[in-house]
Formats: structure tokens, sequence, C-alpha cells
């Protein structure tokens, strides 16, 4: 059984505008945590927390998020492909 909570990234396109979702089961501590991240903003449309992908680095991501939950990325295809840092600090 796993103790953390999954978050899912995924690439996909909102608004016209490439965006990495966020999907995660309800978590309060994490939900505070993903909002302080400059750029995240919420869909109501998906359901989920967004980031433009520019503003994205799934190691920093990683650094930040894999003490506290497991990370699907999956859904992202070949990495992180030297996009910039992500921006916001917790």
């Amino acid at each position: 059984m796993n103790r953390y909570p999954v978050i899912r990234l995924e690439k996909s396109v909102h608004r016209d505008h490439l965006v990495i979702l966020i999907r995660f089961g309800y978590s309060y501590r994490l939900r505070l945590l993903i909002q302080k991240i400059d750029g995240v903003q919420w869909s109501r449309t998906l359901g989920c927390w967004y980031i433009p992908e520019q503003m994205f680095s799934l190691n920093l991501f990683r650094e930040r998020f894999g003490s506290m939950a497991e990370i699907d990325d999956s859904r992202l295809g070949t990495g992180d492909k030297g996009r910039k840092r992500l921006i916001g600090t917790f």
C-alpha cells in the first residue's frame, strides 16, 4: 500500500497554450504548496492545477515534492529537456 499521495503530471493544451497539468487526489497540504508556485493556476474546466510548460522543471518539481508524494510523470514524454526553472518559492 502506498502511503504517499500520487501527483500525476501531463502535457496538454489549455486556452491555446502548452501547459503541464498537475493532478492529485484531495490533499490540503499539497494544494497549499502547489498554489504557491508562481505561474500555477486552477482550471475549473479541467478540474486541476496547471503551469505553462516553459515555466516548468521536472527536476525541480521532483526535488520539492518527491519526499511527500509519488510523482507520475509517465505522460510527460521525454522529460525535462532544459526548460526554465520552476518559478516560485515555498
